[in-house]
């Protein structure tokens, strides 16, 4: 091999580093183009690479999560953010990466950035509304969990602001759509904020009978389990919109 030859792979390899850096550092506009970057994710330097779900899992419980005000589990945090947004970045195609990133990166957010949870909540559902969770390992989880609950938290912030009716729409699309992929826990928050939402408002002859029929179905669950401890907050709700027939 000639010293010319040498010379031009050289520089060959170094484009194909620079090209490896553009490619999995910069991210996808098409995934990530309404978020909105905190400025301390160029400070975060020593994020692992995630190549797959099951990595993804391993960092999230590779670590304690809770609370927030533990500088510790915000460092972490922060850490697993930038994890996820380079992931997104390398695999925009993965789906189970990116709808769990945008789930689970939330918790790095500042409390108070509503507008950015805001983003990632949408991104779920308008881009990947019916998305399928992984069972694997949760003997207590349905497909539709991850989006389930982002509908509630995003209805829980348009009821927060009196946008009672966007609220309804919400919990009532997700019900109306996905019910049967729902684990039955986090179909009785959802309907218990849903009631919540009608005492502010009216409810519809629809709206009687869907809470009507949630109703028969978890008074015959209520000493299960995952029911036992919602139930109450969400026969309060019943009973009181019961009373403004």
């Amino acid at each position: 091999m000639t010293k010319k030859v040498k010379i031009i792979l050289l520089v060959l390899a170094e484009l194909l580093l620079l090209f490896s850096a553009v490619y999995f550092y910069n991210p996808s506009p098409e995934i990530l183009e309404s978020i909105k970057q905190p400025e301390w994710i160029a400070e975060v330097d020593n994020a692992p690479t995630i190549n797959n779900a099951d990595e993804l899992g391993t960092l999230w419980r590779s670590v304690p999560r809770c609370c927030g005000d533990d500088p510790l589990v915000k460092t972490n945090f922060r850490i697993f953010y930038k994890a996820c947004y380079n992931a997104m970045a390398r695999h925009p195609e993965d789906e189970n990466i990116v709808v769990d990133c945008l789930w689970l990166m939330q918790g790095a957010i500042e409390s108070g950035d509503v507008a950015t949870s805001n983003q990632f909540q949408e991104i779920i559902l308008n881009k990947y509304y019916n998305h399928k969770d992984s069972l694997k390992n949760c003997a207590n989880c349905d497909y539709a969990d991850t989006v389930a609950r982002t509908a509630k938290d995003l209805a829980s912030y348009n009821f927060s602001i009196n946008r009672y009716d966007l609220a309804i729409n919400i919990l009532k699309d997700i019900l109306d759509k996905r019910s049967n992929e729902i684990s039955p826990w986090i179909r009785i928050e959802i309907l218990t904020d849903l009631g919540n939402a009608y005492l502010q408002t009216a409810i519809s002859e629809a709206g009687k009978q869907r809470m009507q029929a949630a109703y028969e179905e978890f008074a015959a669950k209520k000493h299960d389990e995952a029911i036992e401890s919602r139930f109450s907050a969400f026969e309060q709700v019943y009973n009181k919109l019961q009373e403004q027939k």
